[in-house]
């Protein structure tokens, strides 16, 4: 027997049932446009500044720069040697070219001083976050503390750096029981491209009238920060362009960068008040460094910034500070040993504006023994025959990374 049925019942029951459905397959159709859009990245918060991707390479959102860390791959690997003697391995989009604890599919892997191995992770998951991008190393084997269902992770924090210092790595101190650890690998890959005005040049000035040389170079390691009295704040680097990094991502080039804290569109957050140079000048006896902007101010002429350096020998936290502004061009005052011009002979002056008086050690010759060679050198003199005079102070130059007077 047949039974009829009206053709509102027949919608009612379609509605009830595929309505779900229909939804779900909306809502699955949508995720995958937005994974296709942004590279194969996830980002389940839908916030544009927090995503993370499986692959070696991503785009950052608010100047739409690919950043690709491929080049990162080691044919052997990453190593960083903690405090306590423990080494950590690791490679970039890559595994290790060893085995680590007897298995070959290793990314990261630690060896106690004690010559005892674990492995931290074999897959690897890069991350952005506010501009902060890092590599976690998950998959590890189960963490030696003991702690129930927990294991061992790496997270490889990349931070920019275009100058390259010799410890480019360095792990955050951690407890004996600790399962994560963190470790910040400071690459030129990490940062927005340098201006071609700028790349390997001194930043330093001669006094023509003292013929002492003023070296800024050692101060581009790190970005400044300060703020206005209205809320607003400024990220300054030095000789360099502001490091590209966790809410530090100012526009290309740019050395005086103004930050719209209030600001609710991420891309115009970020403004160039300055374009980075190397050139300081001495004016009337006076250290300071110029610098123009892109930025429109008032419709006739653009943003400027001028920085003061002041000597001063004493001073530990030194960042630039905000002297005020007139109409459109900003002052800042700065006060670094890097300024003083009466530093006594044979001092130097490290990246942490530390004053070290090195004349202890001049009139010595000390040597070196590296891959079967011998190298002969002096602090503040020649280290004699057969060297020339000007080796012993290039030498210091370029080992302390900074400059002798």
């Amino acid at each position: 027997m047949f039974c009829s049925i009206s053709l509102c019942t027949i919608v009612r029951i379609m509605y009830k049932h595929l309505t779900p459905f229909l939804f779900t397959l909306v809502g699955f159709l949508v995720k995958v446009t937005v994974t296709a859009a942004t590279g194969a990245a996830s980002n389940d918060n839908l916030n544009p500044l927090i995503f993370k991707t499986n692959d070696c390479f991503l785009t950052e959102p608010v100047y739409q720069h690919k950043f690709d860390f491929s080049v990162l791959r080691s044919d052997f690997a990453h190593l960083t040697v903690s405090d306590t003697g423990d080494i950590f391995e690791f490679n970039i989009c890559g595994n290790l070219s060893r085995t680590c604890h007897n298995r070959s599919d290793t990314a990261a892997c630690l060896k106690r001083s004690n010559e005892q191995e674990f492995v931290l992770g074999t897959q690897h998951e890069l991350n952005y976050h506010n501009g902060r991008m890092y590599f976690s190393f998950t998959n590890g084997e189960k963490c030696a503390s003991g702690k129930t269902n927990e294991t061992y992770q790496l997270h490889v924090f990349l931070g920019c750096d275009y100058t390259l210092d010799t410890k480019q790595s360095k792990i955050t101190s951690y407890s004996e029981d600790a399962c994560s650890f963190y470790i910040t690998y400071e690459t030129p890959y990490a940062c927005l491209p340098e201006p071609k005005t700028i790349m390997g040049r001194n930043c330093s000035v001669e006094d023509s009238k003292t013929g002492l040389t003023y070296e800024l170079g050692s101060l581009s390691d790190t970005n400044y920060r300060t703020t206005d009295r209205k809320g607003n704040a400024f990220i300054i680097n030095i000789c360099k362009p502001v490091l590209y990094g966790e809410n530090a991502m100012c526009p290309l080039g740019s050395s005086v960068c103004f930050v719209d804290l209030n600001a609710k569109d991420y891309t115009k957050k970020f403004f160039d008040y300055g374009l980075a140079h190397a050139q300081p000048v001495i004016d009337n006896g006076q250290l300071i460094m110029r610098h123009i902007s892109l930025t429109p101010c008032n419709g006739s002429t653009n943003y400027s910034s001028t920085i003061y350096f002041y000597c001063d020998k004493d001073v530990k936290n030194a960042h630039p500070e905000l002297m005020g502004y007139h109409g459109c061009l900003y002052e800042f005052s700065f006060a670094t040993p890097l300024a003083c011009n009466d530093l006594a002979p044979c001092t130097a002056v490290t990246h942490g504006n530390e004053i070290l008086d090195l004349s202890s050690l001049k009139d010595k010759t000390f040597t070196l023994q590296q891959d079967k060679q011998n190298y002969k050198f002096g602090v503040c003199s020649h280290p004699g025959e057969p060297c020339m005079e000007s080796d012993g102070k290039s030498f210091i130059d370029f080992a302390l990374y900074a400059y002798a007077i």
